[in-house]
């Protein structure tokens, strides 16, 4: 699912390309502009006076031309359209201006629509425009360049400059009418094959914007995700788009409960800004616990937090991993405590952990959800760390922990009514290293 505004930073992207390559073709016109000038200085004398002059003339006005779009494309703005359209017409106008000195120079008319450098010009120019990326200024572009040519032969023809024949020749004994006509025709056909470049290029960049703007937004939420999973499980979740989608899945996973002890007093004497530091650095080190060990932060609970591990992805030891989890939230505690991270305060926690199905899925609303677990094992988990108090025990877990995960010391507690439990449930309390 793509980002609100997606299309519309697309489109600020592929215009962004655009006005860069319109800066590319317009250092392009500056480079072939200055060569053309250094053409006609170093071939002056082999030129009549108003040839060289003229065409002077002609690239004077393209190397201003480029120099304007060039500045105006630098800036932040970028060019109006209508500099496209402009654009082209000065490319092609000032090639046909070009071949039009010959009318002034020692071959006359025979010079403008036989010397092969000026049809040879139209392709670079007309790529100029094709870098613009526009597929109809592309077309205006061959088109026009095919009618002026056609325009510049014919008043030739009309003021009888040269002698035509239907025949292929060469030289300057007469001109081709079907050369000629081939000529336009060739211009209008590599027109349509830049028009195609510019679509080419839209493409490429409309594709190219998707894909960073995509990754972009992947790595959002990666660094989003990160804040409740671990970084295995954020990059799995990435890269699996179904692991968090919307609804429930039935999953088998261990859920787990902590609470800090004694924390109302704390909070009643300390100052706000003192309690918040205090929960940050709790959380802080308790989370990465969570994470270290391949679970889930699900939420955190004013004064406690619930964890899940075995969702979004399968954990095959998930309540192995809760309990090893648990054990060193406890060390970490301690750890703290030595610290003197609550002062005076001797900072405990209780863990109730219970382990079975459990719904994973997106709850809440259109406009607002949160991907959690819920069920019996959820609520089953919160009783059980509801009861360390009452059993005076750190960690207390269901039997379905026990059996899932053996390899512990476990003391079996007495028989207890648990809120929404039939009978008395067997509960254990983990006393390995707590």
């Amino acid at each position: 699912m793509t980002p609100p505004g997606f299309q519309e930073q697309v489109a600020a992207r592929v215009e962004a390309d655009a006005r860069r390559f319109e800066r590319i073709a317009a250092q392009l016109r500056l480079v072939f502009g200055a060569l053309g000038g250094l053409a006609i200085l170093g071939n002056w004398e082999s030129n009549t006076a108003a040839t060289a002059w003229i065409a002077s003339g002609v690239f004077a006005v393209e190397l201003a031309w480029a120099g304007f779009v060039f500045v105006r494309a630098r800036g932040g703005d970028g060019l109006p359209p209508w500099t496209k359209w402009v654009s082209a017409t000065f490319d092609v106008t000032c090639v046909s201006a070009l071949s039009a000195t010959g009318l002034f120079n020692y071959s006359g008319a025979y010079e403008t629509l036989l010397a092969p450098v000026f049809v040879a010009l139209y392709p670079p120019f007309l790529l100029f425009t094709a870098l613009s990326g526009s597929v109809r200024t592309a077309l205006f572009a061959g088109g026009l360049a095919a009618l002026e040519r056609l325009a510049l032969f014919g008043y030739i023809v009309h003021n009888g400059l040269v002698r035509t024949t239907d025949q292929a020749t060469y030289g300057t004994n007469a001109v081709s009418v079907p050369d000629q006509l081939t000529v336009a025709g060739f211009l209008l056909v590599i027109g349509g094959l830049f028009a195609a470049l510019a679509a080419l290029l839209q493409r490429e960049w409309h594709h190219g914007a998707e894909e960073t703007l995509l990754k972009l937004e992947a790595e959002r939420q990666q660094t989003q995700l990160r804040k409740y999973l671990s970084a295995s499980v954020a990059d799995y979740v990435v890269h699996s788009p179904g692991a968090m989608a919307l609804g429930g899945a039935r999953r088998t996973a261990a859920v787990v409960f902590v609470d800090i002890r004694d924390f109302t007093p704390f909070s009643e004497r300390e100052r706000p800004e003192r309690v918040v530091e205090f929960l940050n650095t709790l959380f802080a080190e308790l989370v990465g616990v969570v994470f270290a060990h391949g679970g889930t932060l699900d939420k955190f609970l004013g004064d406690g937090l619930m964890a899940v591990f075995g969702v979004p992805r399968e954990v095959p030891d998930a309540a192995e991993q809760a309990v090893r989890a648990a054990i060193e939230m406890h060390a970490c505690i301690k750890r703290l405590n030595a610290a003197g991270v609550g002062g005076d305060h001797v900072v405990r926690i209780g863990v109730g952990i219970a382990f079975g199905e459990v719904v994973a899925g997106n709850v809440g609303t259109p406009e607002r959800m949160e991907y959690t677990v819920i069920g019996d094992t959820v609520n089953y988990a919160a009783r059980l760390q509801a009861l360390c108090k009452d059993l005076a025990q750190d960690l207390v877990v269901s039997d379905s922990v026990r059996e899932a995960a053996p390899d512990f010391r476990y003391l079996r507690m007495p028989p207890v009514k648990v809120k929404g439990k039939s009978g008395e449930p067997v509960i254990w309390a983990v006393t390995d290293r707590i």
